[in-house]
């Protein structure tokens, strides 16, 4: 017998109509959050679309528009600090990934442009996908083909996003965010976040783990001043002073040990030490220690040594740890720490 279809119900013909529900009126129904892109007719997608070739290979709205900065000659200048984004599946893979475990692909580019050498941090958490940084200190994009040896980070914190701290001589530097293969495990992922923080002053990065260092604070500009009102300290010292950079991971927190205390025979000066964020937070001062021995090179034996100890910080980014002095003071200093 004949089927007749009323809707999504099917009844033999002659027979009494099913009597259906109505539908939802047209008005109560959600709106998709994102239409989804009309499919040109007629046309066969062969994958993602590659932007710029005048081909639409996913047969959706045309051929893809490239990233600004998919090439050297695009690049974005990003010296006073930024928070950036860019679909790296709207860019080419423009420069070999060599010198950072050779396994880039899509790229694009960054430029930082400097008067006088400064620390600058990088790092790419917020991505969907495995990010590889590649900086390249004095060396503009526009020479970046031919340049070797970058500075380079992959895999941080546990995870695919990349972290990177480091001097930035004056001049042009090429910064380089790849987007990793990974053995093919994120073919439709593109979306990238570079946080870029200037550091707004020179400083040497701090070893892990337990280390002696020493420095010359007379040999530095007063950069920084202690803050007030933490661990005695006092503000305003208008002294020279010389510092040691370090970053933290999410939600992993950074345990800093420092002291001038040590050795009081190796340190000729009243020190100040203290921990600042690049966003100008203070963590932990510290001016006169009591349990620090006395100065032998002084004529009261002074107790002018300083110690932070376990100062911990969850906040990502850079941070600085300063050897300042008391009362426009500077001079030699060993410093003891443990970073971990």
């Amino acid at each position: 017998m004949p089927l007749v279809c009323v809707v999504n119900a099917c009844e033999p013909t002659g027979s009494l109509p099913i009597d259906l529900p109505d539908a939802a009126p047209a008005a109560d129904a959600a709106p998709d959050a994102v239409p989804d892109a009309v499919i040109v007719a007629g046309c066969i997608a062969t994958g993602p679309d590659i932007c710029g070739d005048g081909i639409d290979q996913d047969c959706r709205d045309g051929d893809a528009v490239c990233e600004p900065n998919d090439t050297p000659a695009g690049a974005i200048d990003v010296t006073g600090g930024a928070t950036v984004t860019a679909d790296l599946l709207r860019a080419h893979d423009d420069l070999s990934n060599a010198g950072c475990n050779n396994d880039g692909g899509n790229d694009v580019f960054y430029q930082v442009v400097l008067a006088g050498p400064e620390v600058y941090y990088f790092d790419t958490f917020g991505s969907t996908f495995d990010t590889s940084v590649r900086v390249f200190p004095g060396v503009p994009c526009s020479a970046v083909a031919t340049a070797s040896n970058p500075a380079c980070d992959d895999d941080e914190c546990g995870g695919n996003s990349s972290k990177l701290a480091l001097q930035l001589p004056a001049g042009a530097s090429c910064v380089v965010v790849d987007k990793n293969l990974n053995a093919g495990l994120e073919p439709l992922k593109g979306a990238m976040q570079l946080h870029v923080v200037a550091g707004g002053r020179t400083g040497m990065a701090l070893p892990r783990r337990v280390q002696t260092l020493f420095g010359d604070t007379c040999q530095g500009v007063n950069a920084m001043e202690p803050p007030q009102a933490l661990g005695g300290c006092q503000p305003a010292q208008h002294a020279p002073d010389l510092a040691y950079y370090f970053n933290a991971c999410p939600n992993q927190p950074a345990l800093i040990d420092a002291s001038t205390c040590a050795n009081p025979a190796r340190t000729h000066f009243d020190t100040e030490l203290y921990i600042r964020s690049a966003a100008g937070v203070d963590l932990a001062c510290e001016d006169d220690d009591q349990t620090c021995g006395l100065r032998p090179d002084r004529a009261d034996g002074h107790p002018d040594g300083s110690i932070l100890s376990a100062v911990a910080t969850r906040s990502v980014g850079l941070h600085w740890l300063v050897v300042d002095g008391f009362a426009g003071a500077c001079g030699r200093y060993q410093l003891d720490t443990n970073y971990r």
